[in-house]
């Protein structure tokens, strides 16, 4: 089935750009987060990956895209202002020649349905309103992104776990 070649297409750059985006990361996120909050500090060093990653991923939806559409970065959930001030500061950066636009879904809001999202990001307590199904509807179309290790298991795709003041990546 075609979608499975893009999924195994995504997971191919996603893992081959790994390597890359650890030395990237590591030299440039761990100098200020020691005097921050642990949630301050996880969003901070969150959205610094989250923006990596957007530099070594290639979405099928915006391969043959002429007219430069933005890379939609999804957060599902309630965060407080200053989480969130982290991902509001990848609104309008550039990666791979296109803006990244940042969507804030609230738990109030419908299920993300027909929302064009490139990545799609939310903390484990939201994942746990969307099934399973739905989960493997949203991964043909997106990149989705937790912050538990029991994410994986569930059916999501990577997750962003802050382990000893370390951001560790889980496949």
């Amino acid at each position: 089935m075609w979608y499975r070649v893009i999924y195994k297409s995504l997971i191919f750059n996603l893992n081959t750009a790994i390597i890359k985006l650890w030395i990237v990361i590591s030299i440039s996120l761990f100098s200020a987060a020691s005097m921050a909050s642990e949630e301050d500090n996880q969003a901070q060093l969150t959205a610094a990956f989250i923006y990596q990653i957007t530099k070594y991923v290639k979405w099928p939806s915006l391969v043959n895209n002429v007219e430069k559409q933005p890379i939609m970065l999804c957060i599902i959930g309630s965060f407080k202002n200053s989480t969130l001030k982290h991902f509001q500061l990848l609104e309008n950066k550039v990666s791979q020649g296109k803006k990244i636009k940042l969507n804030v879904i609230t738990p109030s809001a419908e299920k993300l349905g027909d929302t064009r999202c490139e990545i799609i990001f939310a903390q484990q307590s939201e994942w746990q309103n969307y099934k399973i199904n739905e989960l493997e509807a949203l991964s043909k179309r997106s990149l989705l992104i937790g912050n538990t290790k029991t994410f994986l298991h569930e059916g999501g795709m990577m997750s962003l776990v802050l382990v000893q003041n370390k951001m560790k990546i889980f496949f």
